[in-house]
């Protein structure tokens, strides 16, 4: 699932927006009926500068790194753009994520830290990367809340357009705890 709000709307404003838009995707889903988890949603921010040459169009993606209590976890790569729609070009972009431990039930999950990664050499300003997982994304009973907010404002680029990976590590900056 992904939203884009442009530059004029607040943060605020955005959050409530893709926040009502989440809980009604979660609303549809298949409640599971488990004493643990076998899956976890968590969202995903990024917002965009509006400096000059900041255009992306490239491939947008993000692994994350989880701590659950069957152990660590990264996701698979969540690919961030459409071909219908993937500029990045100034606001925020939304976007709702769903994971799990293969195999495993878990009890818990913490967000750990996360790498942004941009492929081409169009550029793209980030100011703002954010992961976070609260009680209300997910399908089966939850407390607590994990997150982190970076604030990378770094450009990504590249010297060539193809297979050419341009990244941000976030480090360890994951906080909370999601319970299930």
């Amino acid at each position: 699932m992904k939203m884009h709000f442009g530059k004029d709307v607040s943060k605020e404003e955005a959050m409530r927006e893709f926040d009502a838009a989440v809980k009604t995707y979660i609303s549809k889903q298949p409640v599971q009926t488990k004493a643990f988890s076998t899956e976890w949603y968590y969202k995903v921010w990024t917002f965009t500068g509006t400096q000059s040459n900041n255009d992306t169009d490239g491939d947008v993606g993000t692994y994350v790194r989880f701590t659950t209590s069957a152990g660590a976890y990264t996701s698979n790569f969540n690919w961030m753009d459409e071909f219908w729609d993937d500029d990045f070009e100034g606001g925020w972009d939304a976007f709702l994520f769903k994971s799990s431990f293969p195999g495993r039930a878990v009890e818990w999950v913490e967000v750990d830290n996360a790498t942004l990664y941009l492929e081409g050499t169009d550029g793209w300003f980030v100011t703002d990367f954010v992961i976070q997982m609260a009680p209300d994304y997910q399908t089966l009973s939850a407390t607590g809340f994990s997150s982190f907010w970076a604030h990378p404002n770094v450009w990504l680029d590249n010297s060539c357009s193809n297979s050419c990976w341009d990244s941000y590590y976030t480090g360890n900056i994951g906080t909370g705890r999601l319970n299930f």
